[in-house]
């Protein structure tokens, strides 16, 4: 089973965050958070191996087991980013490209807002900044 485990890559406050910006492209894949007046910008410079991004009211299902799964259903309130131990995701990726990539090699983060679930799959941590306005 699918767990995912709250991740603290750089220093931001608690709270709820919507997806300002979302741009892939052949040089990066960028991401842009907003809180009121604070930006996080989380920047994988370079080809991610496998992007999804869906409403977040479509993935009850897994919110939900994790939320069981952690004895805590507010588990996803207040914070936006997870890894994900035993992925589906990153097995399903895997079995697609004949094992040119292993789940050993493959990181998989998610990023939850109020409004998303963006899934990336990838073999290097991004580069997040924290920009107050």
């Amino acid at each position: 089973m699918e767990k995912w485990i709250k991740w603290s890559p750089v220093s931001i406050e608690k709270g709820s965050y919507v997806v300002d910006e979302l741009v892939q492209n052949t040089k990066h894949t960028k991401i842009v958070l907003r809180k009121e007046e604070m930006l996080v910008e989380i920047l994988f410079n370079g080809i991610v191996l496998g992007l999804r991004n869906v409403d977040e009211g479509q993935r009850i299902n897994t919110i939900m087991a994790n939320q069981k799964l952690q004895n805590d259903r507010y588990y996803f309130s207040n914070w936006p980013f997870y890894k994900v131990e035993n992925s589906s995701f990153a097995s399903w990726l895997e079995k697609e490209s004949c094992g040119i990539y292993t789940v050993d090699e493959i990181i998989h983060i998610v990023i939850v807002t109020i409004d998303d679930v963006i899934d990336i799959l990838t073999t290097y941590e991004p580069d997040i900044k924290v920009i107050h306005s």
